[in-house]
């Protein structure tokens, strides 16, 4: 992983694991949190603008159960946004579920 002060800082490495915080069931009162892996890194956001560029990286992602994969996955440190990404250390626990 590049370091802290690097342009490139943050940037997710293809084979990476990383959890997705998924949008959750209807009714359902927790986020369902699964393993992912980084499948690749696009250049572009589908807006047309560089990826990486406010320091966020968006990832296509291969997410375990179900088997499905997730293109521009947007980057979420605090763990708490439906429909992104984040490292296992970030959210402070191994776990895959959040509530």
């Amino acid at each position: 992983m590049p370091q802290k002060d690097s342009p490139m800082a943050g940037r997710p490495e293809v084979g990476e694991t990383v959890h997705y915080l998924g949008h959750g069931a209807p009714g359902d009162q927790h986020d369902s949190c699964r393993a992912a892996t980084v499948a690749a890194v696009p250049e572009r956001l589908l807006t047309g603008e560089p990826n990486g560029a406010d320091g966020q990286w968006a990832a296509d992602l291969e997410v375990r159960n179900p088997t499905t994969t997730f293109l521009g996955v947007p980057h979420a440190a605090d763990a708490r946004r439906p429909g992104t990404w984040h490292r296992p250390e970030e959210s402070g626990t191994k776990e895959y579920r959040h509530g």
